[in-house]
């Protein structure tokens, strides 16, 4: 078989591809962590927020405490909430080597918000050129999302980073570097499976195209594509046989409890191809694919269609389970590259000079990306605050109710029973967790009736909680009065309600 006919990643769709150099790349991972550090709602040391208080980090810090043994059976559901244990691990081993604080919980996601951009700009410089890169990577830093996915340790950032790297190694054909990525991936979050997937179909579709499906090299590179599949089964294998079952039951339930219907798909597709100016990229690049079409009919090579792909899967899968917008940011940055790379092809097909072009694209990309940053600090009260710098607001009421309940204590009694709901029944009650210096007595209002030994002190109503009316209700029973609001910025006015 020779060069011509074994799979690769396809041609380069752009005589302005270059290779990229180190010094090059040095240079965008300096300005990128530069950007990361300026550009964020708050230091690394801000407390924990939502799922990562309530799930990772605690999953984190069991292991951390429990000598580092994730296996299922072993590793609580509580915790690990039947997911790979990669995540967890890494946790537990950084709060093992620097404490079990926010600032290292943070610290440990940062170099892949870092990775993420750094490979964005050389998959984009390789394949499309320097103008594309810059665009692409300035669109994906000044995405809401990728900033506030950066802040968090979830997994959603490095899925996120190790897509795209995957990607780049594919361009490269380093085929076994993307297959350990993706074995990574799937080890980290079982959706990280749609990237190695999209690869594997692409790769399959560009050895059709060029008739070396028959080949025996080509057999060898599908089979490694094929490893993150086998871990994730073997994820599933050893979940089996220690704690019971292949796939965590909620995940089941939440996975057959949606019906699946046409209008799901307005859940999903926005936020990827709408939000925050992202619909001017939407619209050029459609508008391009019939002259790209045309003009370069192998445009669409492995990579362009793995990215396509992958786009697709996120879509697919979470038009049936349960959704939040963060769930998909693995697809963003190949999407954004893609997009931007069609609308560089459409500018050059219309413009004759390429400074021109550049020109052109980078208006585009900076009026996408100025939309993007202005929509960080700009959030609406209907989006949840992890869309937005709004979460930092909301981090920072939750220090303020706590500093409140500890300034009257001497009013309220030395350990008061308050009333909330979650996060703040998580936050109240575990001073690791960064909001308050000792624990306080905290109830979920919907478990109130499960400890009468208890009686509430305190209410803390939140309007923007589905359970507002039963806080208010509680606290009308008891005959409390408001004692102060709490709320930063656009977060949710909180009303302190205790016995007078």
């Amino acid at each position: 078989m020779d060069a011509s006919t074994k799979p690769t990643a396809g041609p380069a769709p752009s005589r302005a591809a270059t290779r990229s150099s180190t010094r090059e790349l040095g240079l965008v991972a300096l300005l990128s962590l530069a950007y990361l550090l300026l550009v964020r709602a708050g230091p690394l040391s801000l407390p924990y927020f939502w799922d990562e208080a309530d799930v990772y980090v605690a999953g984190a810090r069991w292991l951390a405490d429990h000598d580092l043994d994730p296996t299922p059976g072993h590793f609580p559901d509580d915790w690990s909430r039947g997911h790979p244990p990669l995540l967890y691990l890494l946790g537990a081993v950084a709060f093992r080597l620097f404490g079990a604080s926010p600032l290292v919980a943070h610290a440990a996601v940062l170099p892949f918000a870092l990775l993420g951009l750094v490979a964005t700009y050389a998959l984009a410089l390789e394949r499309y050129g320097r103008s594309v890169a810059v665009a692409a990577t300035l669109v994906l830093a000044t995405t809401p999302l990728y900033l506030t996915m950066g802040a968090f340790f979830l997994p959603e950032m490095p899925l996120t980073a190790l897509s795209i790297a995957a990607l780049w190694a594919v361009h490269r054909e380093r085929f076994w570097v993307a297959a350990l990525l993706g074995v990574s991936m799937v080890w980290i979050k079982e959706t990280g499976i749609f990237t190695s997937g999209a690869i594997g179909v692409a790769l399959v579709v560009e050895a059709y195209r060029a008739r070396a499906l028959a080949e025996r090299r080509t057999w060898r590179t599908l089979f490694v594509a094929a490893l993150p599949l086998v871990a994730l089964l073997g994820f599933f294998a050893w979940q089996r046989v220690h704690a019971g079952y292949y796939v965590f039951p909620h995940h089941q339930g939440l996975f057959t409890e949606r019906r699946f219907a046409l209008s799901n798909v307005l859940t999903t597709v926005p936020s990827l191809f709408l939000w925050q100016g992202r619909w001017v990229l939407t619209l050029l690049g459609l508008a391009a694919i019939p002259s790209v079409s045309r003009r370069e009919p192998r445009f669409f090579g492995t990579i362009e269609l793995a990215s396509a792909l992958l786009v697709l899967f996120n879509v697919a899968f979470f038009t049936q389970m349960f959704w939040l917008e963060r769930y998909a940011l693995p697809a963003h940055p190949a999407l954004v590259v893609l997009l931007v790379a069609l609308v560089a092809r459409g500018l050059a097909s219309e413009l004759s000079d390429a400074r021109r072009e550049a020109g052109a694209l980078g208006l585009v990309a900076l009026l996408v990306s100025g939309v993007g940053l202005l929509s960080a600090y700009r959030g609406s009260p209907r989006e949840a605050p992890e869309l937005t710098f709004d979460y930092a607001d909301v981090i920072r009421s939750h220090e303020a109710l706590a500093r409140l309940l500890e300034r009257d204590r001497a009013t309220l009694g030395a350990d008061p029973v308050v009333v909330a709901t979650w996060p703040l029944s998580v936050e109240l009650a575990d001073p690791t967790l960064g909001f308050v210096r000792r624990a306080v007595r905290v109830v979920h209002v919907d478990r109130v009736e499960e400890h009468p030994e208890l009686a509430p002190d305190v209410v803390v109503v939140d309007p923007s909680s589905d359970r507002r009316e039963a806080l208010e209700a509680l606290a009308d029973a008891l005959g409390m009065r408001s004692i102060g609001v709490v709320g930063e910025g656009n977060a949710p006015r909180l009303d302190v309600r205790a016995r007078r």
